[in-house]
């Protein structure tokens, strides 16, 4: 059989391989994403801190210290991380809300920078291709002022609206 006829099948399979890889890392970046709220958020004293990604209903909990994290595949897209109180001024906002954003930035950096400066075989491109796609879309949406709506109809503003708000909101 010649190679043309197999073009279009790697093509199809290649994208196919792609989105299952995407849908694999986007909740491990969430969550990473996430941890980058809850880390300086219990650095500043806050207590009772949870993070949930995905459907709350449908979510597995587990414990670390200090931190209580759920997660579930259906609507993985979206994270949230509560704590108790709200921050007290414009710094303590900046740092709960605005190193999650920096995080997401750092490894979307670094990915890219991996991605362009060494020659890998075609899966582990793939694989990377997606760990980078999956993180930059996190750090894009992070940084548009809009809300999103769970699974519950809440509205749950993205980081730069929560920081355009301000810290008395």
């Amino acid at each position: 059989m010649d190679s043309i006829y197999l073009f279009p099948l790697a093509i199809i399979l290649g994208y196919v391989i792609f989105r299952l890889l995407l849908k694999l890392f986007y909740p491990v970046f969430v969550l990473i994403h996430e941890f980058g709220h809850a880390l300086p958020a219990a650095v500043s004293g806050k207590r009772q801190i949870s993070i949930t990604i995905g459907d709350e209903p449908h979510a597995t909990c587990f414990k670390l210290p200090g931190i209580v994290v759920k997660i579930s595949f259906k609507r993985s897209e979206i994270g949230k991380t509560y704590y108790e109180g709200k921050p007290e001024n414009w710094t303590e906002l900046l740092f709960i809300v605005g190193s999650a954003p920096l995080l997401s930035l750092m490894i979307s950096i670094v990915l890219g920078w991996v991605l362009l400066s060494f020659k890998f075989h075609l899966l582990v491109l793939m694989l990377l291709c997606a760990a980078w796609l999956a993180n930059t879309h996190i750090v894009l949406g992070s940084l548009w002022p809009v809300g999103f709506r769970d699974s519950n109809g809440q509205c749950i503003s993205s980081d730069l609206l929560t920081i355009l708000k301000g810290p008395n909101e």
